[in-house]
This record gives C-alpha cells, structure tokens and sequence, in this order.
C-alpha cells in the first residue's frame, strides 16, 4: 500500500514539475515570437517587428488631458508632433466639458474620450496665482487609470513638444518618470498600469491627501511614495530648467519630448525680450512649436498659407536672427538706439486675435519697428477696421494680401 502511494505521489511531482516546465517553455516561445522584447531594443524596431510578422501591436496606448478650448493650439500641436514620431500606438485624449473642437482634434489622431472631470480639494485655498500655477480642473488626470482596456499607458501633458519616439518606455512598469526636484518625479511624461482599483483608491483620498504643489502630481508622488519607481533619462521629459546646467546643449539635442513647463507658453507669450521668456523657453523649441502650429493650421485648411502660396524656406536664418536679438533688444530699447526692423503678421483667424497682436506691437513700434505687414488668407475676409485703427504704426500703409 505504501509503495503504491509512493509511485502515485512520484507520478503527482513529476506531473507538476512538466506542467511548470511546459508553462515556461510556452512563455519564452511567446516571447521571442511575439515582438514585445523589441521595445527593450527601440520604438522603431519593434515597429518592423510588427510589420515583419504581421502582427498587431500590445495592448498600450498614450494618453492626455485637455480642460478647456484655451489650449486647443497646444493639444493639436502636441498631437501633431507625435504624428511624426510613427508609432505604433494609438493616442487617447479625455476632455471636459469645456472642449468644443472636438472634430480638430479628431483630425490629428485623438481618440476622444469625453468625462465630467474632478472636483479641485477643497482643503486648498483658491487664489488667483494658484489657479494659474494649477488649473482648477488638473486632479481629472487621475481618470486615465480607468483605461482598463489596455495594460500600459503613457500620460503626456497637453504643453509638451514629441521630438522622438518614445514607444520603448513601454518596456517599464508602473512607474515610469523623469525625476523632479529632490526625490519626486515630474507627471509631464509617465507611465502607469490602468487599474480599477487604483483609480478608486486615488479618488476616494486625493481631497485630503496633501499635496506639494497643491496639484496632481504632488499628490501622484504622494500616492506612490515608497513603491519603487523606474527613472528615465531626461530625454523622456525635457524642460528649459535644464538651460542652466551646462550640458544643456547636449540634453537639448537628445531630447525625445520638450516640456513647456511655468506659464510661459509659445503660444501665449510672444515677447522675446522678456526674462521670463529667456529663462523658460528655448528659442530652438519655440521655433519648432511655431512652425509645426503652421503645420497644423494647413492640415485643418485654417487659412494659412496653402500649398501653392509662398513657403518660409529660410528657418534657419529666423532663428539665427532671433537668437542674436534676443539679447540685444532689451539693451537697445533702453539705449533708445535704432535697430529698425519689419514685422509680418499672420492673421488666419478672427479680428480679435489682429487686435491683439497689433496692440502689442504698438508698444514696440515707437523703438525698433519700421514697417508692420499684415497677412492673410483668401478664406479669411480682412478687417479694414482694425487695420486702420494702427495704420499709424505702419509707414507706407503696406498690407498686401497673400492667396
């Protein structure tokens, strides 16, 4: 009887032990056929794998939050930009209910995911520098752990530039990000894992958990203190703080994603004599944000100039225009000295916008302004009203027309 329960159990064990033989074998055959390994390897390399083996791609995806219409220009520039970098996976955008170009962002890739948002924590005091520092709507970024149909995600912040491709952060886990200041990390670029039960504890504590910078990524680093965390390079997330160390030329040129961090934005702050704008912004990048918002504006047939109208060939001496004058013309308005210049204006889009940009400009004109063109599209019907209204900052009353 014993001997026969010493066979049965024999015949048990080795049972187990080729069940767990085969169930490795199964997985590293899956492994190396499958391309997933390749991300360890680089995006485009795991591209090719899939395009080899005809295979579709894991189950990842990218990922952002747009609150309102007011950075529209920059989610569509964002979305742009990773257009270009050809990966593989598809991009997600949750909006609030202050989002109406819905159909815009749609054209550049967006699958659009519409939610009801968070409520900011009452425990903070709202001031009006707060609210420009963290945007009342900020702790929704929380809701993308929902995205439960995928098994990784990367989230991207609206005001940031894709310069690369970053498909091989994918190769991490839950979390993925380049560090901040002190021990934290920066929530412009991260990965996570989508997880029902980690959205619910997150919403269930985040109105009485403290955070740093009273915003959602001091309460991200709060919530996953103590969890070890992977860190990127600096390449994954990219922000003119850097500009102060002195390997910022190299950072710059490795950089896979540009982060336009503070408040100083290409597309809300537009004088380049300002120190806010030397310290936050590179001139490099904002230039590239400049351009690639032309881009975008062709793409959605905006009125600005078409195909066979004039190209801007000449980047590169703009830039190194700009990179001269940047310096020099806060020193020279004080000097009062003459650097006469000509300044074009694109209006593609309402009065409003002409208005505003000829106000500012008026302030300048009495110093280094010369002449002011002002152009626009067939599309756009131009306001004679606004131009007469600074017709005086103009010497010959030039504004030619571009079709």
């Amino acid at each position: 009887m014993s001997t026969t329960r010493k066979r049965m159990r024999g015949v048990v064990q080795i049972g187990l032990l080729v069940g767990v033989l085969w169930t490795i074998l199964v997985a590293v055959y899956r492994w190396k056929t499958s391309c997933t390994h390749m991300l360890a390897v680089g995006g485009r390399e795991y591209a090719e794998c899939l395009q080899k083996r005809k295979a579709k791609p894991d189950m990842f995806c990218y990922v952002s939050l747009l609150c309102d219409d007011v950075m529209i220009d920059a989610a569509l520039v964002m979305l742009r930009s990773f257009q270009k970098t050809q990966s593989v996976f598809p991009f997600v955008l949750f909006v609030l209910p202050g989002v109406t170009e819905t159909d815009a962002l749609e054209k550049m890739g967006a699958r659009i995911v519409p939610i009801s948002g968070l409520e900011y924590p009452a425990m903070f005091k709202v001031t009006k520098a707060s609210k420009q520092v963290n945007k009342m709507c900020r702790y929704s970024k929380l809701e993308i752990w929902r995205l439960t149909e995928f098994k990784k995600a990367i989230f991207v912040d609206i005001d940031t530039l894709f310069r690369k491709n970053t498909d091989d952060a994918f190769q991490y886990n839950e979390i993925a990000a380049v560090s901040d200041l002190g021990d934290t990390f920066n929530t412009g670029f991260f990965l996570f894992q989508p997880s029902l039960k980690t959205h619910g504890e997150m919403v269930s504590t985040y109105e009485t958990t403290d955070s740093y910078n009273q915003g959602d990524q001091g309460f991200i680093n709060t919530f996953f203190s103590g969890k070890k965390t992977k860190r990127l390079g600096v390449e994954f997330n990219t922000i003119a703080r850097l500009k102060e160390f002195s390997k910022w030329e190299k950072a710059k040129e490795s950089a896979r994603l540009f982060h336009y961090t503070s408040e100083t934005k290409p597309w809300n702050f537009h004088h380049l004599g300002h120190s806010f704008f030397r310290e936050y912004i590179d001139v490099a990048f904002y230039y590239e944000w400049v351009d690639l918002h032309f881009d975008v504006q062709k793409k959605l047939s905006r009125g600005v100039f078409s195909d066979n109208g004039p190209k801007w060939d000449n980047f590169k001496r703009r830039k190194s225009v700009c990179d001269r004058t940047i310096h020099l013309c806060p020193q020279m308005m004080r000097d009062n000295a003459r650097l006469w210049v000509s300044v074009v204006v694109h209006a593609w889009e309402t009065p409003h916008t002409l208005d505003t940009a000829l106000s500012g400009l008026r302030i300048m004109a009495p110093h280094i302004v010369d002449r002011i063109f002002v152009l626009w599209s067939s599309s756009v019907e131009p306001s004679y009203g606004v131009l007469s209204k600074y017709a005086e900052l103009n010497k010959l009353g030039e504004f030619p027309e571009v079709h």
